[in-house]
Parts: structure tokens; C-alpha cells; sequence
């Protein structure tokens, strides 16, 4: 359902191919985060996907009321992680989690996390551009 809602919004929005796949995907891993950690995998709980828009930019907010993010993701997030920088060649050297986060920040344009008083708020913002500019 979130990769409908967002492609919906992007092709409203006319745009790309490209912008449309990083926004879907983003948006997705952000909402499998917070089933994953912030409820640990337990059913029933609410996640809040807001969706704001102009012709020029698309905000998304990911939010929702379980486990805050740890500290030391909180500033991986913040400042990027490296998780993508190992060896293929060495199994031993493969990360075994927070790729995720780490694609939300470089795919999307601006990126925060917040503990607010409704919870947890993932922001995510892609700036669009008009296709004949592509």
C-alpha cells in the first residue's frame, strides 16, 4: 500500500522514473524500520505516513509511537554511516544491518529523525524537478 501511495503521488506530481523509485523505496524502508525496531516486529501497532507536497518538493513523515531510535543510529543517520564502504570479496567484512537508513539519507534530498510528543518522526524531503530539466 505505501509503494502505491507514493508512486500515486509522484506520477500526480510528474515525476521521474528515477525520483519516483528512490521517494518508493525510501518510504518503504522507512515504514519496514519501524515495524522491524520501533515495535520489534509485533503486529497491531500504528504507523502514520504523512504526505506533503508542491510542484517543487515532496515531504514525507514517517511516524509512529514504539522504541525510539538508539543513539548511535540517531548520529549514523545524522551523519552517514559508511556501511557501504567493505570489501565484497571478504564475506567477513558484509554489514549485516543499517543499510537501510543509510539509503533513506542518500536518496532523499533532506532527511531528520526526532523524538516528538505523538513519537517517533522519520522526515524525508525529495526535491522535484520538472522533467524537461532532466
Amino acid at each position: 500500500m505505501i509503494s502505491a501511495l507514493v508512486r500515486g503521488v509522484c506520477d500526480h506530481l510528474g515525476a521521474s522514473a528515477d525520483q519516483t523509485s528512490s521517494v518508493e523505496l525510501c518510504a518503504v524502508e522507512a515504514v519496514t524500520n519501524a515495524i522491524k525496531h520501533a515495535y520489534r516486529g509485533i503486529p497491531g501497532n500504528r504507523i502514520t505516513l504523512e504526505v506533503c507536497y508542491t510542484s517543487e518538493r515532496l515531504d514525507l513523515s514517517v511516524l509512529d509511537q514504539g522504541l525510539r531510535m538508539p543513539p548511535e543510529q540517531q548520529e549514523k543517520f545524522a551523519t552517514g554511516s559508511h556501511v557501504f564502504e567493505f570489501d565484497p570479496d571478504d564475506l567477513n567484512s558484509l554489514p549485516e544491518g543499517g543499510m537501510g537508513l543509510e539509503i533513506i539519507r542518500q536518496e532523499m534530498d533532506q532527511t531528520s529523525w526526532s523524538e516528538e510528543a505523538a513519537g517517533n518522526c522519520l522526515r524525508m524531503t525529495k526535491f522535484l524537478l520538472p522533467l524537461a530539466s532532466l
